[in-house]
């Protein structure tokens, strides 16, 4: 048996063979397998014995819980709130496009093209929208932006350096970044005609968005090395947390006054947009490392079975909710353990999926496991 696993939504396994299609809300994740055999009629007999238990991992690190997860449009850079919607700007073709987001569903729709080149961060002044943006040659100050819903340009400031990123509206001041030169970068407090209030290191050196929470300052870099999303202290500039991003290059924060969203590179072609519950917890995380078994030939009336290491490389308890068959030969394929089954954080368990043949052929076949991994890894 060669088996290829892709993760997807529990609802729908559709990511099997090249195709794609994502629901706009991701409930949980299925691990998608291709069984391949061969059955023949008796000639020898084989059987396997091995049992299957649980093992122990390591310590696990991450602190939150992700809620949801919704594909948003690729390339989306800076995310704003306005008490109703989401919003997120675009970083490179297309860089003048805003869109909306409902934070229900994940769906989104264009709102509007804005002065901006690309969107290097968004924010929410409680009337409009503020980027940031980069006119002219490196010896020339970044524009703060103040957008309408209609992408009309209100008013501008200048910042203090040519390459910022990451605007925070603070009760009338704001909250920017200088990403380069980035050794270190600088984050600014600055008021509402650009000049400094005060400033500090950057946690890490590609500050890409920035937004305040309950009194606390949270920064995403775009290049971090492992952690990759910090909160800050905006009296000191020390970083008080810092977490790992699902996927690569998170470019979005903001918090809607409940729950923290982010979002990163995700996969395919869009952007992945995270609803983190920041006292929850953990998250259940589903990783199945052997991608690959053959079956071989199997005498009709005998079986073979394959023990699939699944693991759990979360901080919450992984429930396998359920495997299905389809394919040529499906019928003869089956999970002989009752589910659901529980894994505990930095455990692994062994499913055992047996071929039990009923007549000569091939087998070419999906296996589809469904869990309450919230996150589509890719």
């Amino acid at each position: 048996m060669h088996v290829n696993m892709q993760k997807n939504i529990c609802e729908f396994p559709i990511r099997i063979f090249g195709g794609s299609k994502m629901d706009k809300k991701i409930l949980g994740i299925v691990i998608c397998m291709l069984l391949l055999a061969t059955a023949v009629f008796p000639a020898m007999a084989e059987e396997d014995e091995r049992g299957g238990d649980t093992a122990a991992g390591s310590t696990l690190t991450r602190a939150w819980t992700i809620v949801a997860t919704y594909p948003i449009p690729e390339g989306a850079s800076g995310l704003a709130w306005d008490g109703t919607y989401l919003y997120c700007g675009i970083y490179g073709a297309n860089g003048d496009e805003i869109y909306r987001i409902d934070p229900a569903t994940g769906s989104y729709t264009l709102l509007c093209h804005g002065p901006q080149d690309d969107a290097y961060g968004l924010t929410y002044d409680g009337t409009y929208l503020w980027t940031t943006h980069h006119p002219g040659s490196q010896s020339e100050p970044a524009k703060a932006l103040q957008i309408d819903m209609g992408g009309n340009l209100i008013s501008q400031f200048d910042l203090p350096d040519h390459f910022m990123s990451g605007i925070a509206y603070d009760g009338g001041d704001f909250w920017v970044a200088t990403y380069y030169p980035d050794n270190p970068a600088t984050i600014y407090k600055v008021n509402a005609t650009g000049t400094i209030i005060t400033q500090f290191d950057a946690p890490d050196n590609q500050p890409w968005d920035l937004c305040m929470e309950n009194g606390y300052l949270w920064m995403v870099d775009k290049w971090g090395d492992r952690d990759n999303i910090y909160k800050i202290d905006p009296a000191t500039g020390n970083s008080l947390e810092s977490y790992s991003s699902e996927g690569s290059d998170p470019t979005g924060i903001v918090y809607d006054g409940e729950f923290l969203w982010y979002c990163d590179e995700g996969q395919g072609g869009y952007d992945y947009l995270y609803k983190v519950n920041l006292s929850g917890p953990g998250t259940p995380a589903i990783e199945i490392p052997d991608t690959s078994h053959d079956y071989g030939v199997v005498t009709v009336g005998n079986s073979e079975t394959w023990y699939v290491t699944v693991q759990n490389v979360g901080t919450a308890d992984l429930i396998i909710n359920n495997i299905t068959f389809t394919g040529t030969g499906s019928g003869d394929v089956y999970c002989s353990i009752s589910l659901p089954v529980t894994i505990g954080p930095g455990n692994s368990t062994l499913l055992p999926i047996v071929y039990e043949p009923t007549a000569a052929g091939p087998l070419s076949a999906t296996a589809t496991v469904a869990s309450n991994d919230p996150v589509d890894h890719g």
